[in-house]
């Protein structure tokens, strides 16, 4: 693995609310590389209720979070991306 210089600027945090992924979506980070995938249940109705959150800290240490949007209760998708938000700004 290629040592990467502290001056480097660190990826972009990704976060991901409500989304249908058609596919894994592949992040490449200095520490290495992420792969995030998250879909409804095919069994309830309306949009993906889960977020997620990947927020590289350092060239090495990054926060890998999701939050679940509790099936279909009411507010779930609001819950679940105030949690990613939140996280964000930490």
């Amino acid at each position: 693995m290629t040592e990467v210089p502290l001056t480097t600027k660190l990826p972009e945090t990704n976060t991901f609310t409500k989304e249908r992924m058609e596919s894994p979506r592949h992040i490449t980070l200095p520490c290495g590389d992420v792969v995030i995938y998250s879909e409804k249940s095919p069994e309830k109705p309306g949009p993906n209720e889960d977020s997620a959150i990947v927020h590289p800290i350092s060239k090495d240490k990054v926060l890998l979070a999701v939050a679940d949007g509790a099936g279909g209760l009411p507010q779930g998708a609001a819950a679940s991306a105030l949690v990613v938000k939140h996280l964000r700004k930490s």
